[in-house]
C-alpha cells in the first residue's frame, strides 16, 4: 500500500510516523488475518508503531529499516542545507504537536513487543540507512533474524530475486505454522 503522502495515496503533501502507522493499521484490519507484513525503510518503524496499536500478522519482514526516523530526518535536513539546530529544533516541535517522545518510538524498541518472526534484509553499503540500524532492530525483536546482502544498496535489495525469495520463505512459513497450530 502507498503511505499518505507516498505514491499513489492521494494523501496531500507531508504526513508522519504516527499518521502512517494508523493507515497501516486500519488497512491490516481491514484484510485481517494477514500472513506477512514486508515493509521498507520508513515503512519498518511504520509497521512496528502500528504492531503497538494492534496490527497483526503471521511474519514480519522489514528490509532497511531505520532505527530512529528522528536520526534518518536529521541528514535530510544536512542535505538540505539547514543548519542542524533548525533541524533539531523541527524535530522537537514535531514530537511536541505529536505528543511523543522520538525515544518512544525507535524501531529497536517497538520490534521487541512482536511475538512473530522478524527477518530484517539490510544491505551492507546502504547509504542512505546505515546497515548497523538494521542490525540493531532484528537483534531487538524476539524472534528477530538478520540477512546481510552487499552491494544493493538502500533499493536495489526489495527486487533481488533472492531477497524476494526469503521474503516469500518467512511469509509462508508463518502462515503455515498458523494453519498447522
Amino acid at each position: 500500500m502507498d503511505l499518505p503522502a507516498h505514491g499513489g495515496s492521494g494523501g496531500g503533501p507531508r504526513t508522519n510516523l504516527i499518521e502512517c502507522a494508523g493507515a497501516v493499521l486500519q488497512a491490516g484490519r481491514a484484510f485481517a488475518p494477514l500472513a506477512g507484513i514486508v515493509a521498507h525503510s520508513f515503512g519498518g518503524p511504520v509497521v512496528a508503531l502500528a504492531w503497538r496499536h494492534g496490527l497483526r500478522a503471521d511474519g514480519v519482514v522489514m528490509l532497511a529499516p531505520p532505527l530512529s526516523v528522528r536520526d534518518i530526518s536529521l541528514p535530510v535536513g544536512d542535505w538540505l542545507g539547514l543548519p542542524r539546530h533548525v533541524s533539531d529544533l523541527m524535530m522537537e516541535r514535531l514530537a511536541r504537536r505529536l505528543q511523543v517522545t522520538w525515544d518512544e518510538l525507535r524501531t529497536d524498541r517497538l520490534v521487541a513487543e512482536m511475538e512473530v518472526p522478524l527477518l530484517v534484509v539490510h544491505d551492507e553499503e546502504d547509504k542512505l540507512v546505515p546497515w548497523s540500524q538494521g542490525a540493531a532492530v532484528a537483534r531487538a525483536a524476539r524472534d528477530g533474524r538478520l540477512r546481510t546482502t552487499a552491494g544493493l544498496g538502500h533499493r536495489d535489495l526489495l527486487v533481488e530475486p533472492t531477497v524476494v525469495a526469503d521474503v516469500l520463505a518467512v511469509v509462508t512459513a508463518a502462515s503455515l505454522a498458523r494453519r498447522i497450530a
